[in-house]
C-alpha cells in the first residue's frame, strides 16, 4: 500500500532536512577551503596631506560549486511535495472529478483565490490551509514565507535558483605600522567578485609626511551566501532562509494534524 497524507508528507520534510544538512556541510568545507583574498588600494591625496584613503577590493574568489543550486533545488521540491502530499487524499476524496494535475496545496496572495477553494476541504481542513495563506500578509504576501517557498520553486522549474556570496557588515582592518583609524566602513551586500570594492575609509599618519614605506592592511571581511529572493529586491541567507521554509512547512503539517487531517 501507497505511503499518503500527513505520512508521506513528513517523509518529504525529511528529506529536505537531509538536503539542508547536507548543504550546511558543503558551504562549511567550501568556506575553509577556499577563502577568499583582499588586497588593498591605498592612495594619499598629496605628499602634504596627513590622510590616506584606501579601498578593500577583492582579489580572488572562487566560483561556487554549481551542485549547490542543485541541492536547493532539492530542498525547495521536497518541501512543496511535503504540502501537496499532505492533502493530496483528502481533496481526491472530496472532489473526485477534480483532474489529480489540479490537485495541490493552494498558495495563493489573494483572498478570493482561496475562497474558490473552500470546496475543496472539509471545513477544519479548510480553515487551517486558509490561515497560513500569503494574502493575510499585506501589503507584500510576496514575503510570506510559503509565497517564498511556491515562487523559489516556480523559478527552480526554469532556472537554477540564484545563489551567491554577498559582503556583510562584518569586518576588521589593522596596520602595520599602527596609523590612527579617522573612519572605515564595509559595503554590506556588495556581490564578493574579483574587483569588487567591499570597504572603505581613511587613514591618518601619526607624523606629517608621505606614505610609510612598508604600510601593510590586513583585511578580514565578514560575507553570507544568500539566496535571490523572486519578485523581490531581496536577498536572504542561503541556509537560514531554507531553514526557516522548513521550519515554515513544519509548522504548517502540524496545524493540519491538529485539525484532523491524517
Amino acid at each position: 500500500m501507497p505511503i499518503t497524507g500527513l505520512t508521506s508528507a513528513r517523509l518529504k520534510l525529511d528529506r529536505a532536512h537531509v538536503h539542508l544538512v547536507d548543504l550546511n556541510e558543503r558551504v562549511r568545507v567550501f568556506r575553509k577551503d577556499y577563502p577568499y583574498e583582499f588586497t588593498p588600494q591605498i592612495r594619499q591625496p598629496h605628499p602634504t596631506c596627513d590622510e590616506i584613503h584606501f579601498q578593500i577590493v577583492v582579489k580572488s574568489a572562487h566560483d561556487q560549486p554549481d551542485e549547490w543550486s542543485t541541492i536547493v533545488g532539492d530542498i525547495l521540491t521536497n518541501l512543496r511535495a511535503a504540502l501537496d502530499h499532505a492533502v493530496f487524499e483528502h481533496i481526491r476524496a472530496k472532489n473526485p472529478k477534480l483532474p489529480q494535475e489540479k490537485i495541490k496545496f493552494p498558495i495563493v496572495d489573494k483572498r478570493a483565490e482561496m475562497e474558490t477553494k473552500a470546496r475543496w476541504f472539509d471545513r477544519p481542513i479548510y480553515r487551517a490551509v486558509n490561515e497560513v495563506q500569503p494574502y493575510r500578509v499585506q501589503p507584500k504576501p510576496e514575503l510570506h514565507p510559503l509565497a517564498i517557498l511556491r515562487d523559489l520553486v516556480n523559478a527552480d522549474k526554469h532556472r537554477s535558483v540564484v545563489v551567491t556570496n554577498y559582503s556583510s557588515v562584518d569586518m576588521k582592518i589593522t596596520t602595520e605600522p599602527v596609523v590612527e583609524v579617522l573612519n572605515v566602513g564595509a559595503h554590506p551586500g556588495v556581490e564578493m567578485a574579483v574587483g569588487a570594492v567591499v570597504a572603505s575609509g581613511r587613514f591618518r599618519i601619526p607624523n606629517l609626511g608621505p606614505l610609510p614605506p612598508k604600510l601593510q592592511v590586513r583585511t578580514e571581511i565578514g560575507y553570507t551566501e544568500v539566496i535571490e529572493i523572486p519578485r523581490t529586491t531581496q536577498v536572504r541567507n542561503l541556509t537560514d532562509a531554507l531553514a526557516d521554509l522548513q521550519d515554515k512547512v513544519r509548522d504548517v503539517l502540524d496545524d493540519l494534524e491538529a485539525a484532523g487531517l491524517s
